[in-house]
């Protein structure tokens, strides 16, 4: 699901937004399904992707999530936090994945990250393989 050429480590982007756009761009050139990526603005729209912690997880629609043959999980580690709705983030964490595994990634994540040790090396300065064995070990 995550593979090593889906991990981006120290990016910078100047706002929300444009992490957003990227996150599209990068979603599409990699064969996520264009109809969910188009359903991704719409979920936001249903509650932030920011779920505290320094993380935000975009991902697309339950209904949109039923078209994905080719699931995959895109990481962006950031150089500095960037402001997302009302909090920091400095990980997103991008699913295109279908509607089983998402729900399953999304509440294996979120319960992950009330236990601040395990994120906590990933947000400061990791490597590729520890993004990759974080996704192994406890995703």
């Amino acid at each position: 699901m995550i593979l090593e050429k889906n991990v981006f480590l120290n990016i910078d982007f100047e706002d929300k937004n444009s992490a957003l756009e990227e996150v599209y761009k990068v979603m599409l050139e990699n064969g996520c399904n264009e109809e969910y990526v188009k359903s991704i603005p719409d979920r936001e729209k249903e509650a932030s992707f920011n779920i505290g912690c320094l993380i935000a997880i975009p991902h697309g629609t339950y209904e949109a999530s039923q078209k994905i043959t080719l699931s995959q999980i895109f990481v962006w580690h950031l150089k500095k936090p960037l402001k997302w709705d009302d909090s920091e983030v400095k990980l997103i964490i991008a699913l295109c994945l279908n509607n089983d595994d998402q729900l399953n990634i999304l509440q294996n994540i979120a319960i992950k990250a009330m236990d601040e040790e395990i994120f906590e090396d990933t947000l400061q300065n990791p490597t590729k393989k520890d993004i990759l064995n974080l996704f192994e070990e406890q995703l």
